[in-house]
């Protein structure tokens, strides 16, 4: 349970990191782009997913559930222009190794949100 939690508040912390700036974000009349996995390739993308945390023994961490979600939020907030960085201290500090945040990044950038590939790799 206390590894499940850790897992949930991981993903809460990433929704909580991005633009620092102060100012919030002016409404716009327009939908904002989204880069995610479209619906019809998302049981796909989840199978995928899960087979590598359940092979790397990630799900320690918390349901497949937890981790798919904190997967989607790690996308979240590449999307928001969070630094991998930043990312990887989350999780650490949500109680992943540095191997294993490794693992959960890489896994969620190629499984959900490839277009963010040189933003985990750090380039």
């Amino acid at each position: 349970m206390r590894r499940a939690l850790a897992c949930l508040a991981a993903a809460a912390a990433l929704a909580g990191c991005g633009d620092e700036g102060g100012a919030a974000p002016a409404a716009t009349a327009t939908a904002p782009a989204t880069t995610s996995t479209p619906p019809s390739d998302r049981e796909a993308a989840d199978a995928v997913f899960t087979d590598f945390v359940t092979d790397q023994g990630l799900t320690s961490h918390g349901s497949v559930e937890d981790l798919i979600a904190l997967a989607l939020a790690v996308c979240d907030a590449y999307d928001r222009g969070v630094a991998v960085t930043d990312v990887v201290a989350s999780l650490e500090d949500s109680g992943f190794a540095g191997y294993e945040a490794g693992q959960v990044i890489g896994a969620a950038t190629a499984t959900y949100c490839p277009e963010h590939e040189d933003a985990a790799s750090g380039t």
